[in-house]
């Protein structure tokens, strides 16, 4: 039987979701160029040249897109570097106003994760809820794995012309969406607990 697509807007059936990907950390941006090339997929990277803005600036980015040709929008945030800044209470009022919403929560998913990106990595490798308050705390165990025993934060790094970090790493990226489902969700009295929420970015790309 053909399927009714009466709900879903005449631009969007033709054409599929138009979907943005918004980090404004070098780190997340690397990572997710080499995602897309890996895997082809269609989305955009935004912004286009990353500044490391303020959490503020940059849900007016998530809320100038929602209001352009973008369906559905993934807004990473490193939330050590929120913490650092004092704005915590910044985020958990945008995290709010994306789930709460009527403009956003059907277009916005808010991805955290804390300390940062290097996190999400080490769960390839790691059961684990331990906290760390930065990147720094979390590198020597990051380096003891055998597949990062030589990470870099540098774009070469994450986008060697021979292969991409997200495709070295991509034969364990089900034990790391398994083991970041395994981590408490966000609490908005609990800014010191681990978070990862990249899991959500690869099972919306099946990937």
């Amino acid at each position: 039987m053909k399927k009714n697509n009466k709900h879903i807007p005449e631009r969007i059936a033709k054409r599929g979701p138009c979907v943005a990907l918004v980090a404004d950390g070098e780190t997340e941006q690397w990572y997710l160029r080499g995602m897309k090339q890996a895997e082809k997929l269609t989305c955009a990277i935004k912004p286009e040249f990353p500044d490391s803005k303020t959490i503020e600036s940059e849900f007016e980015k998530v809320q100038e897109l929602v209001r352009s040709e973008y369906d559905y929008i993934f807004w990473i945030v490193d939330v050590d570097v929120v913490n650092k800044e004092n704005k915590w209470p910044v985020l958990v009022e945008k995290v709010n106003a994306c789930t709460q919403n009527d403009d956003l929560k059907e277009k916005v998913c808010v991805i955290l994760n804390n300390p940062c990106l290097e996190y999400w990595l080490w769960l390839h490798f790691k059961q684990t809820t331990k906290y760390f308050s930065n990147y720094k705390s979390l590198e020597k165990e990051l380096k003891k794995t055998d597949k990062l025993r030589d990470y870099e934060k540098k774009e070469k790094y994450y986008l060697s012309p021979n292969n991409t970090l997200y495709g070295r790493l991509k034969a364990e990226l089900p034990v790391a969406i398994q083991n970041a489902k395994l981590l408490p969700s966000f609490d908005s009295e609990q800014p010191n607990q681990a978070l990862c929420n990249m899991y959500k970015v690869m099972e919306y790309f099946k990937v």
